[in-house]
Formats: C-alpha cells, sequence, structure tokens
C-alpha cells in the first residue's frame, strides 16, 4: 500500500518467486475451508448443500481450468527456453516426450499444491490468521465439529498424497472428514 508519504507492505512473506503449487494450493485451501464450515452458517439444509455443491464444482473448475490454461500458454509459446530446449524436441518423437514433460510437470505443480493446501489450512485454523468462516460460527462446539473435519481431511493430505493424485480425489475426499474428531457415541445435534 503506497501513499504520498508512506509505503507498507502486508503479508510481505508471500511476495515472492516460489513453487506455483503455492499459490494454487492456497487459493483452493481456501475452498475447502469454506465447504467445511458452510453446513454451520444460517440457512437451510438444501442452501447449505446447493452452496457446498457449488463450492467442491468450483474447487474442481479450477483446477481444470489451470491446467488447461497452463498447457495452452505452453504450447503456444514461440520459445521452449534454455531449460526445454527446442532442438530435443524437433521430430514427432520429441514432441511426445515434449508434451509427456508437460503432463509430468503439472503433475508435480499438482502434488506441490495439495501439499501447500494442507499446510495452508492447518495454519488458518490453528495458526494465528483464522479465518471469518470459521469464526463466524458462534457456537464453539460446531465450530470445532468444522474445524475438526478441515483438519482431518488436512492431515489425509499429508500422510497419504497419493490418494489425492486428482482434483476429483481431493472434491470426493471432502465430505469423509465431515464428522472427523467427534465422538462417534455422542449424537450431533440436529442444524
Amino acid at each position: 500500500m503506497v501513499t504520498a508519504d508512506d509505503t507498507r507492505v502486508i503479508d510481505g512473506e508471500f511476495a515472492w518467486y516460489g513453487p506455483t503449487g503455492f499459490d494454487v494450493g492456497n487459493f483452493l485451501a481456501h475452498y475447502v475451508m469454506a465447504w467445511y464450515a458452510q453446513s454451520n452458517h444460517p440457512g437451510s439444509r438444501d442452501d447449505h448443500d446447493a452452496f457446498r455443491a457449488a463450492i467442491a464444482a468450483d474447487i474442481a473448475n479450477f483446477w481444470l481450468t489451470f491446467r488447461r490454461r497452463f498447457l495452452e500458454i505452453w504450447r503456444d509459446s514461440e520459445s521452449t527456453g534454455d531449460g526445454v530446449p527446442a532442438s530435443h524436441f524437433a521430430d514427432a518423437a520429441g514432441r511426445a516426450r515434449l508434451e509427456a514433460f508437460r503432463h509430468s510437470y503439472l503433475k508435480a505443480i499438482f502434488r506441490d499444491a495439495v501439499g501447500f493446501m494442507a499446510i495452508k489450512i492447518i495454519r488458518r485454523i490453528v495458526g494465528f490468521a483464522q479465518i471469518a468462516d470459521f469464526l463466524a460460527i458462534d457456537d464453539e462446539a460446531r465450530r470445532a465439529e468444522a474445524e475438526a473435519g478441515a483438519l482431518a481431511f488436512a492431515r489425509s493430505l499429508l500422510l497419504q498424497p497419493d490418494r489425492f493424485a486428482e482434483i476429483e480425489s481431493v472434491v470426493a475426499a471432502l465430505p469423509t472428514f465431515e464428522a472427523a474428531g467427534l465422538d462417534p457415541n455422542k449424537s450431533r445435534a440436529p442444524r
């Protein structure tokens, strides 16, 4: 933020060049946390379900659109750069190798994004910089339930990353962890 008399940097720790998966994971983490918090906000169950379905669709759509555009831009670029010399990929076999490399590179970005997503979820629940999605839940028990689900999801991302090799597996796992950390012998209060 800049004025005529002053310059301030907010969240300067994020003003850097780093792995692409960091930004992707950060963005997705906020969607995931909103998904877990949603059923504890005012509204009907149908409203919550519809909003959660929209969030899940947005999660998948964001990654699939990012992936598609990343590949389009890379394929359309005239130069392959020093790291990928054009002379190595001039024939049909070379072009196939380059395409395989592109897909491998995107898989690595996704793997990084899954890890960064997990860390961001944990940081925003356990750390100092918490988010309004959870803080707006007045009932502490309900907030704890929502946070426990998100934390269990994040833990699974970190401990079993191979289960989350595609965005569809990430989205499909969201409801799996909704009741995580709750006493299975204790019934939940109706919403």
